[in-house]
Order: structure tokens, then sequence, then C-alpha cells
């Protein structure tokens, strides 16, 4: 039997390293806990009708919590198809079961991220709007209308995804984080035709997410100005250097590797200062992480 005690004390521990950024801590703390589940036999000892004993002790509202930490772990981590595998059998403990828990929007949320990472955006438009239609909190409806738009604009509808946007921006009701993210999702749809309004936009997530003391997300802000202020080089006619000068300052200098704490960050400031910079052994590996995980839209 798995002691509840020793459990408890260990997802805590997984939890700060996790916040910390000590993936790899994290996650052999998260697997080894899930290990404890044996979910390769729990349709038989489901079967049995000792439901005290289909998880050794502990209760599906204790294993829930478990299953979705895990998940964020994968995700953050870029193991893109097993944290779908675990959302699955995350849904199908609460269908035996028949319980339901206050992690079931994040649960679906981070199916929407999974499906829209592995090319499934039919899906992950499915997901959004089933969400849309179920009484969901008025932050989580902004997040759902910042995750569709995003999709959309994948979808080469940035119509559609503008729309959606400026319905979230509008819905934010002073939420700096749900403020900034709708500004930054709307830089990046546009950044590559408009670099200038891309900037713009770009300045005003920064601020909030520099309001809200959120450091990963303002070094991500400066990546992406980087970008734009090297298009706006490549675009102007007397070919400004001081465009060329701001971006390479933005990227060398105001922004390092470890602003991110996952590996998907990483790679991909990676690949934007190889960029910048012609440096193409960063490109490259920057290629081969995303080829690895499968996320061709990153480097495609």
């Amino acid at each position: 039997m798995i002691k509840r005690k020793d459990f408890v004390k260990e997802m805590l521990y997984a939890d700060e390293f996790m916040h910390s950024g000590n993936m790899d801590k994290a996650g052999e703390i998260y697997n080894s806990q899930y290990a404890l589940l044996r979910m390769d036999s729990y349709r038989y000892r489901l079967s049995q009708v000792q439901f005290e004993k289909v998880f050794d002790g502990l209760t599906p509202d204790e294993v829930l919590p478990l299953l979705l930490k895990l998940v964020c772990w994968q995700l953050n981590t870029c193991r893109t198809k097993e944290a779908l595998e675990i959302i699955r059998q995350f849904k199908m403990i609460e269908r035996d079961f028949l319980v339901h828990c206050d992690f079931d929007f994040k649960i679906d949320k981070c199916e929407i991220v999974a499906c829209c990472r592995l090319g499934n955006n039919e899906k992950a438009m499915e997901l959004c709007d089933h969400l849309l239609k179920k009484d969901i909190s008025h932050s989580q409806k902004v997040e759902i209308l910042i995750a569709k738009g995003t999709i959309e604009c994948d979808e080469s509808h940035q119509v559609f995804g503008i729309n959606c946007l400026s319905l979230a921006l509008a819905e934010a009701d002073g939420n700096p984080s749900l403020i900034a993210m709708c500004y930054l999702e709307m830089a990046k749809m546009i950044g590559l035709h408009f670099p200038a309004l891309s900037l713009s936009f770009l300045w005003k997530a920064r601020l909030f997410y520099e309001k809200i003391s959120d450091k990963e997300n303002v070094a991500f802000c400066k990546t992406r100005m980087a970008l734009s202020y090297f298009l706006l080089f490549h675009k102007s006619q007397q070919k400004e250097v001081c465009f060329m000068n701001e971006a390479l300052r933005l990227i060398n200098e105001d922004v390092k590797r470890e602003d991110f704490r996952h590996p998907a960050g990483q790679y991909s400031y990676d690949r934007d200062k190889g960029l910048l910079n012609n440096n193409l052994q960063l490109i490259e590996k920057s290629i081969d992480f995303f080829e690895g995980i499968k996320a061709y839209g990153e480097v495609y």
C-alpha cells in the first residue's frame, strides 16, 4: 500500500523543484510516484470492484492532481505524446469513478496545447469551442479565446484570429497577465508583415509582464522585439543601422538563454539568436531539437 504521508511529502518536493526550474529532479519524482499507480494493470484492478485498492490506498482525488502535474512537466519538457496519454488516463479515471475535480479546465487546456504542438489544430479547435460552451470563469474564457485566436492564425485565418484576440482583450477586464497574453499573441500574429505595429504590441505586453514580475515572458517579449527590429532593418529602404543595432543589443545583451526555464524556450532563443547573428550552428541545434519533438511549426 502507498503511504499517503510519504506520497504527499514527495509531491511537495516535486512541486518545489518544478517551480524552481529543476525539471530533471521534478520529473524523477513525478514519474516515480506515477509508477506506483501501476496504470498498466488499472483495468484489471478496477474489474475486481475493490475501489479502495485500485490505487493502493490513494483516492482519485489524490491521483488526479499527480496526473495533471505530470502532464505539465511533460509539456514543459516537450514530451507531448506522453502528455496526451496521461490526459487520456486522467479522463478515463474521472469517467470510471464518476468524479470531476477542479482541474478539469487545466487538463483540457493542456490537451489543447498538446494537440496544437502535434499539428492537430482541428481537434484543438473542437476543444476550444467545447470549453467556450461550458460554464467557465471569466478569466478562463479569455484564456480559451486567446488559444482559439492563435490556432486560427496558424490556420491562416488571421481575420478570425484577430477577432478572437480582440474579444479576449476586451474581456480581460484589467487582468495584467491576460492583457499581456493578448498583446503578445497579436504581436506574433502580425509580426512578419507589420513589424512596427508588432513592436507596439510587444512594448505593451512587456510592460504588463514587468508589472507582475514575470521575468521569463519579459525575456520572450524582448526576443520578439529583436526580431521585429531585424525585420524593420530589412524592410527599410535606407537599411537604417539603428534597427539592426537594437536587435543585436536585445538578443545578445538584454536576454540570456538562462532566462528561459524550459527547453522549448531555450531552443527558441537559440534559433532567434542564430538568425540575427548569422550563426548556422545555433540554428541547426534548434532545428534538431524541434524536429526531435515533431514541433515542425517552430522551424518551417
